[in-house]
């Protein structure tokens, strides 16, 4: 699979989980949730260059649950914060607190990455 492959797969999944997200767990409509939703793909767009290069370079000598587990909870923890800056910035939504962010980030990327190890493994290419 190619980088534009994997970051096409990681917007379209995690797009979706951090819209529904969004939209029914915090509560965001119409101008709030696009920009939600801008930030939450913006965030993907941020991360996954720099977990792919650690995947396929940085980490690559360390065994695959390790490079794993050191890429994901970066993401995770990176993704957070900055979904939890762009909302503050934007003056007309109402302050989300940083856990809910957490479990947002958290949520997409478990489904991403839940989908590459199924790619992965079970669909063997």
């Amino acid at each position: 699979m190619t980088q534009l492959h994997a970051l096409s797969l990681t917007l379209a999944i995690e797009g979706t989980v951090g819209g529904l997200l969004l939209r029914t767990w915090i509560g965001w409509r119409g101008r709030a949730m696009l920009r939600g939703l801008l930030v939450v793909l913006a965030a993907s767009l941020l991360t996954h260059p720099l977990a792919w290069q650690a995947n396929r370079s940085w980490l690559v000598g360390l065994g695959f649950p390790v490079r794993a587990a050191i890429i994901e909870i970066s993401v995770v923890l990176a993704e957070t914060v900055l979904l939890a800056l762009a909302s503050r910035s934007a003056q007309a939504v109402e302050s989300v607190p940083v856990w809910r962010w957490f479990i947002v980030s958290l949520a997409m990327n478990g489904a991403s990455f839940g989908y590459g190890l199924v790619r992965a493994f079970v669909l063997v290419e």
